[in-house]
């Protein structure tokens, strides 16, 4: 019996999860597992999975010791960190996460959900899959398609609506969890405060860390995104090393990728499909003390 401690970050997905459960791994006598996002508690590597990026769960653990597995790279640590983050919109994860906590070599466990504005959550999702090349288009038809790509069960990375009802996805983990729960915004985690508060919290002390992360999902989608996602493979790109002198990689990248997009901006008619697709949903977060809304500002707009 090791009697280990977890701190299990549920997302949501796009609200800088990476950045914090990095930061959080310097944290004294803590690791995190080795595959940020294991999914072990989604249960989605038994899924069957259709569409763009169908393989994603692949080689998910399925049981407790593959998921135990994760952190024997730091079996000393006292402190260990999970990060997938589809725990918080996956709605048998809840009960999975409950179930793992009453092992009897776990000493505590703790999550940690993560809100954003649903509108800016949202864009920074769909330009994930621009920049992977998996659609094309404007975020409208990619709203519109949702139900039934979620009926033929594609990658959630699809699941845009789904996974913003914070209200109905953190009530769950309340109710299981209680005082072990604690919520955040995206935008307070730009405060030295809020992170040494999160590492109080997870019962660790955060003297010796950076006053801030090390970046909140800022990312390029370029012209060309499927050649930018096979250049960032790393067999290509020790090919393009071998071939390409040193000195010329750089220019040979970026003439491949094409120019970086701007920010997508979403229409006026989007906006208000997001809002009004979620209004319940934001209307009980509102409401909620423990849900900070006011970095929400595209509530302003409809």
């Amino acid at each position: 019996m090791d009697g280990k401690r977890y701190l299990i970050l549920l997302g949501a997905p796009k609200c800088a999860t990476s950045s914090l459960a990095v930061w959080l791994s310097k944290l004294p006598g803590s690791a995190l597992s080795r595959k940020k996002e294991t999914l072990f508690f989604t249960g989605y590597g038994a899924m069957r999975w259709t569409g763009p990026g169908a393989g994603f769960a692949d080689g998910a653990p399925k049981s407790d010791d593959e998921f135990r597995a994760l952190f024997d790279h730091a079996l000393d640590a006292d402190l260990r960190i999970e990060a997938s983050t589809d725990n918080l919109s996956c709605e048998s994860a809840c009960e999975a996460i409950q179930r793992f906590a009453a092992r009897r070599d776990v000493s505590s466990l703790k999550v940690v959900a993560i809100t954003r504005d649903p509108v800016e959550r949202i864009i920074s999702e769909y330009e994930h899959t621009l920049r992977l090349g998996w659609q094309s288009g404007n975020l409208l038809n990619s709203l519109r398609l949702e139900a039934s790509r979620r009926a033929d069960h594609w990658n959630p990375l699809f699941h845009h609506i789904h996974r913003t009802r914070y209200a109905s996805q953190i009530a769950r983990f309340r109710a299981a969890f209680g005082s072990d729960l604690r919520v955040i915004d995206y935008h307070e985690l730009s405060s030295p405060r809020v992170l040494r508060g999160l590492a109080a919290f997870a019962g660790s002390d955060a003297r010796t860390l950076p006053d801030t992360l090390g970046h909140l999902n800022v990312r390029k989608v370029y012209s060309r995104p499927l050649v930018e996602q096979q250049l960032s493979k790393s067999p290509l790109r020790k090919h393009v090393g071998w071939l390409v002198p040193k000195a010329m990689r750089s220019r040979v990248r970026s003439i491949l990728r094409g120019a970086p997009q701007d920010r997508y901006q979403p229409t006026r008619e989007e906006r208000a499909f997001i809002l009004n697709a979620l209004r319940p949903e934001i209307e009980a977060c509102i409401a909620d003390p423990e849900i900070e809304t006011k970095h929400w500002t595209s509530l302003e707009v409809v």
